[in-house]
């Protein structure tokens, strides 16, 4: 059954509908949180069981309407504006760039341990040197690996700019990564 389907029969009511978008979407989302609460696993637990709830509760009321760019999409929505709304009630004014190093990969020498996270370092300083707009397509696009669709949902935008904003992104990005550190 597709995620279309399992949808419509959710917003009917169906639980077993709403069990498998869960499981479905419930991985993505928590990592999604967990790298912008800064790698905190209880919060992002917690905030990704508020995404759900309000996933829910807007499924019911039939707030929901179906755009075709993926049910994990406005699931990224809502989790996005559920950090924001951590963020600020925190008082925190920045998301936290997170480690994008790949924790489970195998390196062959201490060497390229080093050298893997030096690099991983001047990636992140460049990140954290955008603006958040930029910071945060990149992130979704390719770290994430979004798609367009999706992509634009989470950042409220249409493709077209979404697009431009990512094109600008990667030039900023390349301009202060050949700058070096600030």
């Amino acid at each position: 059954m597709g995620e279309p389907d399992l949808v419509a029969r959710a917003q009917q009511g169906d639980p077993d509908a709403f069990a498998e978008l869960y499981r479905q979407h419930h991985r993505a989302i928590l990592g999604f949180v967990y790298k912008r609460v800064g790698r905190n696993r209880a919060l992002a637990e917690d905030i990704t069981g508020e995404v759900f709830l309000r996933a829910l509760s807007w499924l019911r009321t039939g707030t929901f309407s179906w755009r075709g760019a993926g049910f994990g999409g406005w699931l990224c929505v809502i989790a996005r504006n559920k950090i924001a709304d951590y963020f600020k009630s925190a008082q925190r004014r920045e998301f936290p760039v997170y480690d994008m190093r790949d924790h489970d990969a195998a390196v062959d020498s201490p060497e390229e341990t080093v050298l893997d996270h030096m690099e991983h370092d001047l990636v992140r300083q460049a990140l954290a040197r955008l603006l958040p707009p930029q910071r945060q397509v990149l992130e979704l696009r390719y770290l994430q690996d979004h798609s367009v669709a999706e992509a634009a949902l989470a950042i409220e935008r249409n493709t077209g700019a979404l697009k431009t904003l990512q094109y600008r992104a990667v030039q900023s990005l390349r301009a202060v990564y050949e700058e070096g550190p600030a």
